[in-house]
Formats: structure tokens, C-alpha cells, sequence
């Protein structure tokens, strides 16, 4: 998946919330070996996006204003098998992780805790690909 143009690991973020949307891209640019190639607040705007940049992983979250990000689950499933997708959401309940995993989601975070997990989890995801890349 790696562009030859970036050496860094590519996320993209899929969150309709402005605030929260906000203080990931901040925070995730702060993460050395990471680089945010988009962002979108539909799934619409998703699939275009995701589909135009391909990136290592996508950060999804499952409620957004147009639809449910199931959609894009699907999605990437179908075209895009090798794109890793971290669910993250207010409804981390057993039966929406059990659907999410099911459909191709590697990990299935709660969003008002597990804030600090995800940064933890794309940070070991980058420094992964960077030694395999190396």
C-alpha cells in the first residue's frame, strides 16, 4: 500500500465531529512516523477519499451524517482488502463489534475511552511498516 513518495505510514479519518476530528488530526500529527492523507465526514466523501489516496489504515467511525460507516467497512472489504480499518465509536456494545470484526474491522475501539489506544495502536502500526520497510 505504501506510496513511493511517503515513507510514512498513511491514515485515513473518517469522523464527522469537528471536535473530535479536530484533536485526532492534531494529535496524530504529532506522531513522527505517521501522515494523515485526508479526511471526510461522510461516506460518500469516505469511499471517494479513501479510494483516491489508498492508505495504510483507516480510522472509521460507525455513525456519520449521510449513513453508517458499515458502508464504508464494506467498501474496503470488497475493493480494498488490504487497507487496515480501526473502528472507532460512542456505540461499542458486543453486537456492533461483533458485526464490525466480522466485516473486515482489525480493531474496534470505544470513543470515550480509548482515545489514547488508538494513538497507541497507529503508533505501533507505523513503526512496524517502518522496519519492514527498511
Amino acid at each position: 500500500m505504501k506510496s513511493c513518495l511517503s515513507p510514512k505510514f498513511q491514515v485515513y479519518l473518517v469522523e464527522d465531529s469537528a471536535l473530535i476530528r479536530e484533536r485526532l488530526l492534531t494529535r496524530l500529527a504529532a506522531l513522527p512516523l505517521v501522515h494523515v492523507v485526508g479526511f471526510a465526514t461522510t461516506v460518500r466523501e469516505a469511499i471517494e477519499g479513501i479510494d483516491g489516496h489508498t492508505p495504510d489504515a483507516v480510522i472509521l467511525d460507525l455513525k456519520l451524517t449521510d449513513g453508517t460507516g458499515l458502508t464504508v467497512l464494506k467498501h474496503l472489504k470488497e475493493h480494498l482488502p488490504g487497507v487496515l480499518v480501526i473502528v472507532l465509536t460512542n456505540y461499542a456494545v458486543p453486537y456492533i463489534q461483533d458485526i464490525c470484526m466480522k466485516g473486515g474491522a482489525a480493531f474496534f475501539l470505544d470513543k470515550t475511552a480509548e482515545l489514547g489506544r488508538l494513538l497507541e495502536i497507529v503508533q505501533t502500526l507505523s513503526t512496524q511498516q517502518k522496519t519492514i520497510d527498511s
